[in-house]
């Protein structure tokens, strides 16, 4: 376990020269959601519901999104077949440290605050597969309105629209 977080960290380094005020911000919003989240629960969520928190925009987080999604093209057929990808399966085909973590913005509206990449990598590969499951932890900040437009400021600065 802890070669995996060496290796995750490792793979990150380069990212650290570009950081700025807004990856600050999404530290803050990760911690607050951990601390103000009423539960976490498994859902499988299609993906054409899920919005990421920040693009994938860095040279860094581009590079390893395609190399995700060239490893998901050869079973894509299969995949799409399966109209559902579990957290196992999700975990064979992209292996990560982390689930997709999700908090819901309104009913049936969500944004990715962990695994924005891997979520790159699938929409490239399924561009107009909106209702591909994917099974995500969800956690349930519904009672911190405060936060949940923190995460629309930040979504918001980074040049995201409620449509993106």
């Amino acid at each position: 376990m802890l070669l995996r977080w060496w290796r995750y960290l490792w793979g990150k380094r380069d990212e650290v020269a570009a950081l700025d005020w807004k990856d600050a911000e999404l530290a803050r919003i990760v911690l607050r959601i951990h601390r103000h989240r009423r539960s976490v629960d498994w859902r499988f969520v299609p993906i054409g519901d899920i919005a990421p928190v920040h693009p994938i925009n860095r040279p860094t987080a581009l590079a390893a999104a395609e190399e995700r999604a060239a490893r998901i093209r050869p079973i894509a057929d299969a995949l799409r077949n399966e109209a559902r990808i579990g957290r196992d399966r999700l975990q064979d085909v992209l292996p990560s440290v982390s689930a997709i973590k999700l908090v819901e913005i309104v009913p049936g509206r969500f944004v990715s605050f962990e695994g924005n990449g891997r979520l790159a990598a699938l929409r490239s590969v399924f561009p107009d597969a909106t209702a591909l499951q994917i099974e995500c932890e969800v956690y349930d900040i519904a009672h911190a309105g405060r936060l949940l437009r923190r995460i629309e400021r930040l979504r918001h600065a980074h040049g995201l629209t409620a449509t993106d």
